[in-house]
């Protein structure tokens, strides 16, 4: 069951992602909003980028250490709490598809770091 569910969940987490920024792109042109909620969601878009980098990165450099895996899960947290609000700026399917893609890598960081 472990096996099988986490490549789902990272399949899930990256696709929200790509379709929520691709959405980003098209809409960001043709949106009437405010400058600031652009300018919000464009950096929550950064912040949930930021999560997948630090997915990667707790995949490769610090699934050994478990005081690494403590320091990345904070980030992990940190960019979590910056990230949901700034995308909840946004407007449309992006919202959704950033909002999602940031709480499936959480959730799915969270479990790593557990299993560490």
């Amino acid at each position: 069951m472990k096996d099988s569910f986490a490549p789902l969940l990272i399949l899930i987490a990256f696709g929200s992602f790509a379709c929520g920024l691709w959405k980003w792109i098209v809409t960001a042109r043709t949106a009437v909003l405010p400058a600031w909620r652009r300018a919000a969601s464009g950096f929550g878009c950064i912040a949930v980028s930021a999560q997948g980098v630090g997915f990667f990165v707790l995949l490769t450099r610090t699934a050994g250490n478990p005081a690494l895996v403590a320091e990345w899960l904070h980030f992990e947290v940190y960019t979590l709490i910056v990230a949901v609000p700034l995308v909840l700026c946004g407007r449309g399917l992006a919202r959704w598809g950033m909002f999602l893609a940031s709480l499936f890598l959480f959730v799915i960081c969270f479990f790593v770091a557990l299993s560490a």
